[in-house]
């Protein structure tokens, strides 16, 4: 674990750095907000993969057409759809989002902060909600993140 560049201002003074930087700047706050949302999609695409390799199919419409179940387990995973969104339970982690469509690059603040927490030795600061909440306005004042839908879903706005 690498020594947090600002100890005053995380919740512990171990963190790995990727999430631990909120100091001065934009930049800093941009790429640790955006190496929790890295770290979020990466286990989105692992859960879908699992699913994928067990059943062959993962999306909301297979659940629709009975190619998927609505709920189900796989070693380290747990999992049940609802609606348009996904809840799964993937070593220790919660993981959820919305079928949309397929854009993974979009991130919902809510299953962002489910995600997070409990998890300030991983997170750092980043683990409490209120902080996913003020920084995320903060970014999207910057322009650096955009509102994608009403239930507080972003995208970072260098990508497509």
């Amino acid at each position: 674990m690498a020594r947090c560049s600002t100890a005053s201002r995380c919740l512990r003074a171990e963190r790995p750095a990727q999430f631990c930087s909120i100091q001065t700047g934009a930049r800093s706050i941009w790429a640790a907000r955006r190496s929790v949302v890295r770290h979020y999609h990466t286990r989105v695409l692992d859960v879908i993969a699992r699913i994928e390799a067990q059943y062959g199919a993962a999306h909301i419409e297979d659940v629709l057409n009975d190619r998927v179940p609505w709920a189900g387990e796989l070693p380290g995973l747990t999992f049940h759809y609802h609606g348009l969104g996904f809840t799964a339970h993937l070593d220790g982690y919660t993981v959820k989002w919305d079928w949309f469509d397929d854009d993974m690059g979009v991130f919902d603040l809510w299953a962002l902060g489910q995600f997070t927490q409990h998890r300030e030795a991983e997170f750092g600061v980043w683990a409490r909600y209120s902080v996913l909440h003020a920084y995320t306005r903060k970014l999207e004042e910057m322009g650096v993140l955009a509102t994608v839908s009403l239930n507080e879903s972003y995208r970072f706005t260098d990508v497509g």
